[in-house]
């Protein structure tokens, strides 16, 4: 939607909240648990340092990661 509104320079705007919640997860081999561990700890510096949440506002406008 975000990016429909930057197409039209703003004849258009976001409203509201969303109405659903929809859940995201990454897929790895099975008994990987040596990459496992390193997505993980990633994800959460990632939100640590605030990296995560300023990629969220930048793509979906609001930060979804809550």
């Amino acid at each position: 939607a975000l990016d429909l509104v930057k197409k039209t320079k703003g004849t258009l705007a976001v409203t509201g909240d969303a109405f659903s919640r929809q859940e995201s997860g990454v897929a790895l081999r099975k008994g990987n648990e040596d990459l496992l561990k390193a997505v993980d700890n990633d994800i959460a510096e990632m939100q640590k340092d605030g990296t995560l949440k300023a990629l969220s506002e930048k793509w979906f406008g609001a930060d979804v990661t809550q």
